[in-house]
């Protein structure tokens, strides 16, 4: 005689967790390609425009000099006292270290060109100016 009996091993006893892995999984790769736009906008620069600008490949340290007067080197605030100690660390691990400066136009010129002439004394010999793209039409 055949007859049906519910042992332990016809009950669900876990929870099946697939389906919430997969959903993390896609959040996660989401966040992963959303992350660098967020950055972006979190410095607000107005830079000005050059038709004439370069992309530059590597840069050793890379100064944001904002409207309001602060530094930030790498998205980190630092202050103009640290900037000596900062380059010549920089000099230490790389003798050909250079700088992008990226200041918002509202600045003044002598504003900016005191921090690259701080930069050169301090040894670092090649900088470059952040720019935005100029369309043809401006």
């Amino acid at each position: 005689m055949a007859h049906a009996t519910h042992d332990q091993e016809d009950m669900i006893t876990g929870i099946n967790v697939t389906p919430m892995v997969d959903v993390m999984l896609v959040l996660l790769v989401i966040f992963m390609i959303a992350a660098p736009s967020i950055y972006q906008s979190a410095i607000q620069l107005d830079l000005p425009a050059a038709k004439s600008g370069e992309k530059v490949d590597k840069i050793t340290l890379r100064f944001s000099l904002l409207k309001d007067g602060k530094i930030l080197l790498e998205r980190k605030e630092v202050s103009k006292s640290e900037v000596p100690d900062l380059v010549k660390k920089a000099l230490q691990l790389d003798p050909k270290a250079d700088a992008l400066v990226a200041a918002d136009q509202s600045l003044t010129h002598g504003t900016v060109i005191a921090f690259v002439d701080q930069l050169k004394t301090q040894g670092i010999q090649r900088f470059s100016v952040a720019t935005e793209t100029a369309e043809n039409g401006k």
